[in-house]
């Protein structure tokens, strides 16, 4: 319970909260992972209890192991540990999918708070769609690190905002593109204006080549950065098969981000970040 208070008053996580309940009506993505109150407060053990063996079942989990290993010994040690656990039946649970956004959405609240919390988000394909890598790469042109359009842009050069970034999610199902700024309430709504500009600067011109060159260093040398320890790589199989079975997701996806065009992040910006797909909360 003290969890779930302290999400509320943390303006940052209760904001992003928020955005996504704004921007999913009907995917179970639009709800906290921690849960609510009211739910929590009416469980009993009996409820949890009832759960675990419908879930903790073992044809309902993988196993995987990176490093300096014996593959046979692996082997043996798993089928040893789960023989006296046999695969029950495993109820199927289809998710809904999100219907397709026909017009933009706003909702801003007030708190008792001294900075403005903003978000704009669209929706954009599931994780084995092809555009993922390019809006991913144009998600750093805009907002990976300091040297990004809208932290130049908005932050250095305007002072409109204290923080400000962009970033993809990829759950595995439809995900959405996003930006995040926190500022001075007095300078929200100029922030607002510069940081839709950019967007519109990236869906009417396309970006240069350096520029695309450096984002494409950038954000292969954080994806590689992960990767670096084996609790790294067995994570990485791990999200691979989770999200889309395949565990050569990643190799292929880095392939996709190294031959990304400009031409390809002016189409995705122009298919997905319209104003009738974009989301937007503000606290």
């Amino acid at each position: 319970r003290r969890e779930m208070d302290m999400c509320r008053d943390d303006p940052g996580r209760w904001s992003g909260q928020r955005l996504f309940e704004t921007a999913y009506t009907i995917s179970p993505y639009r709800y906290a992972i921690i849960g609510y109150p009211d739910i929590f407060n009416r469980l009993r053990r009996d409820d949890v209890v009832a759960y675990y063996r419908e879930k903790y079942v073992p044809n309902n989990l993988f196993v995987v192991v990176a490093g300096a290993v014996r593959a046979a010994s692996v082997f043996e040690q798993v089928e040893a540990a789960f023989a006296g656990s046999p695969a029950r039946p495993l109820p199927a649970t289809p998710l809904p999918a999100e219907p397709r956004q026909v017009a933009p959405r706003e909702v801003t609240e007030e708190g008792a708070i001294e900075l403005a919390h903003a978000h704009w988000s669209w929706h954009v394909p599931d994780a084995r769609h092809p555009d993922l890598p390019l809006l991913d790469v144009l998600a750093t042109v805009l907002g990976g690190g300091r040297s990004s359009r809208l932290f130049q842009e908005v932050r250095e050069h305007r002072g409109l905002v204290t923080s400000i970034d962009a970033w993809t999610y990829s759950p595995g199902q439809a995900g959405l593109f996003g930006l995040s700024v926190v500022a001075e309430p007095g300078k929200f709504a100029q922030a607002r204006d510069a940081v839709l500009g950019e967007i519109q600067r990236v869906r009417d011109a396309e970006i240069s080549a350096a520029e695309l060159d450096k984002a494409v260093k950038q954000f292969t040398a954080a994806f590689l950065a992960t990767r670096k320890t084996m609790q790294g790589q067995a994570q990485d199989l791990g999200g691979n098969w989770i999200s889309v079975g395949d565990l050569g997701y990643s190799e292929r996806y880095l392939r996709a981000v190294r031959e990304a065009t400009p031409a390809d992040l002016r189409r995705v910006a122009l298919a997905y970040l319209t104003v009738d797909n974009r989301c937007q909360y503000a606290l």
